[in-house]
């Protein structure tokens, strides 16, 4: 998932540790974030949506907590 690479290099560079996981803020608008990854923003939207309901992050507007790094980085070997 190019999603899934994008945010675990976004907390590698500019994340910050919480008691909670990794604070990330996402580099751009969705459309931006979309285009970036290859998709536009609907299927951007799903794909985070998926994500959350996995319990990987948790979504806060431009902002998301990655829960769990490791199942991100497993899930970052598909597609978006």
């Amino acid at each position: 998932m190019r999603l899934g690479r994008l945010v675990l290099d976004e907390a590698g560079r500019t994340g910050r540790l919480t008691r909670d996981g990794v604070e990330v803020t996402l580099p751009g608008t969705r459309d931006e974030i979309a285009a970036r990854v290859g998709t536009v923003r609907e299927p951007l939207s799903r794909a985070l949506a998926a994500l959350a309901r996995e319990g990987l992050v948790t979504v806060r507007g431009r902002r998301l907590l990655v829960r769990d790094v490791k199942g991100l980085e497993d899930a970052a070997g598909g597609s978006v």
